[in-house]
């Protein structure tokens, strides 16, 4: 006699956060200042770099509209914040959220680096939708660092902020976490992103 397969469980599992209701459509800016931070000007090969990513992110995730874009000097960790959007509209939030959603990954590069590669969701703030934060974990025999992404969501809005570490000296950190971009991403996108 065959085993039977086990019981399955009654109790459903726990349903997956969704967006937060939009009443307002907003748009993205590039101010002078925003989360306390002021424009700045990063060297071009660094921009180049970071834009390229953000061309890649924007093809992967199928989405088009008006770009916007900015740097920020954050001077007390001695990083860049760069700043990148698009203005559209029909955007999925959930949809974008989850595509960005995957299995934690590792792997080596051939130069003896280590790389993890993860997400972790974080809060959008009070204008909604949904965020995630894309996180790079590079390990080698001298260094230990992290390259965090945060992005969020809404039906006409899709941006994201990234830190960079200057490599001037005046850095602070040697490397950001979602836990470090997060916070900078909702006072950044608390000013850039303005009700329609």
């Amino acid at each position: 006699m065959a085993p039977r397969p086990p019981a399955r469980s009654a109790v459903p599992p726990p349903p997956r956060p969704r967006s937060r209701p939009a009443a307002a459509h907003w748009a993205l800016t590039a101010p002078q200042t925003a989360g306390g931070y002021q424009l700045g000007q990063p060297p071009s090969q660094t921009t180049q770099l970071v834009n390229s990513d953000l061309g890649q992110d924007a093809k992967r995730l199928n989405l088009s509209g008006t770009p916007v874009h900015a740097t920020y000097d954050d001077q007390a960790d001695g990083a860049w914040i760069f700043y990148s959007g698009l203005n559209g509209s029909g955007f999925d939030p959930d949809r974008l959220h989850d595509a960005l959603t995957h299995p934690v990954t590792t792997g080596n590069d051939g130069a003896g680096d280590h790389t993890t590669f993860s997400y972790a969701d974080t809060e959008p703030g009070p204008h909604g939708g949904r965020a995630i934060c894309d996180s790079l974990l590079i390990r080698n025999a001298l260094l230990t660092t992290t390259a965090t992404t945060c992005s969020w969501f809404t039906p006409t809005t899709a941006a994201r902020v990234t830190l960079v570490i200057k490599g001037d000296g005046s850095n602070t950190k040697i490397g950001f976490t979602a836990a470090d971009v997060g916070p900078v991403m909702r006072a950044i996108r608390g000013d850039v992103e303005q009700k329609q």
